[in-house]
């Protein structure tokens, strides 16, 4: 989960949530404007709220995020 500002929604900046099972192999998630998939977007007034959900893969998990212009 994390919140964005109404100036990083796409296409301003790209965001990608990555995850996996160790540090060496990720699974990404491409963030959209608004909800679809795995990804929930509830609107704010001055952020989006976005939630990832992510498939439980037994043990130990690893997330990041990354976001570029």
């Amino acid at each position: 989960m994390y919140d964005r500002g109404m100036d990083s929604r796409p296409p301003a900046t790209t965001q990608i949530v990555e995850y996996g099972t160790d540090l060496s192999g990720w699974t990404q998630v491409v963030i959209p404007a608004t909800s679809g998939g795995i990804v929930a977007i509830t609107p704010g007034v001055s952020s989006d709220h976005v939630t990832v959900t992510i498939p439980n893969q037994g043990g130990k998990m690893f997330a990041r995020l990354k976001v570029g212009q």
